[in-house]
C-alpha cells in the first residue's frame, strides 16, 4: 500500500480500485449470435441427413433427435429467457418443415444400359419401358 503525506503530518491510504465491473451486453451478443447461427442452420442440417436415409425408421429417428436438438439448443444458448411455448412453437415448426420433406417421396431414378454403338434411347421409349 502506498501512503500519500497530509497537511497535519498523519499518513493517509491511498484509495486502490479493487472491484471491477463488466458489462453484460457483449457476452449477451455474442450468445444471441450463436443461438441464432444454429438455429438457422439447424433445419438446413437436418434436411441434409434426412436426404441420406432411406428407411422410414432413421427419417423419424433422426427427425426426433433433431427436434430435441434443437429444443434443448434454445433452453440452453437463450439462457431460459425464452418462454415454454416460444420454444415449443418454434420446434414445432420444425418439426414441420421436416414432416414436409420425409413426405415428398425421392424422385425415381431411371437407370438405362445402352450398350456401344447403340443409339440412345428416347424418353419416350423409357417411360413405355
Amino acid at each position: 500500500m502506498t501512503t500519500a503525506p497530509t497537511l497535519n503530518s498523519v499518513p493517509r491510504v491511498k484509495k486502490e480500485d479493487t472491484i471491477v465491473s463488466w458489462s453484460d451486453s457483449e457476452p449477451l451478443r455474442v450468445t444471441s449470435c450463436i443461438s441464432t447461427s444454429a438455429a438457422c442452420l439447424l433445419p438446413a442440417i437436418a434436411i441434409t441427413a434426412l436426404s441420406q436415409l432411406y428407411s422410414l425408421r432413421q427419417m423419424l429417428g433422426c427427425f426426433a433427435g433433431f427436434t430435441i436438438v434443437f429444443a434443448l439448443g434454445l433452453i440452453v444458448l437463450t439462457q431460459g429467457t425464452s418462454s415454454r411455448a416460444e420454444i415449443f412453437a418454434v420446434a414445432a415448426a420444425l418439426s414441420v418443415v421436416m414432416v414436409v420433406f420425409i413426405s415428398v417421396p425421392p424422385p425415381a431414378k431411371f437407370i438405362t444400359f445402352v450398350p456401344p454403338g447403340s443409339p440412345t434411347p428416347s424418353v419416350t421409349a423409357i417411360i413405355s419401358g
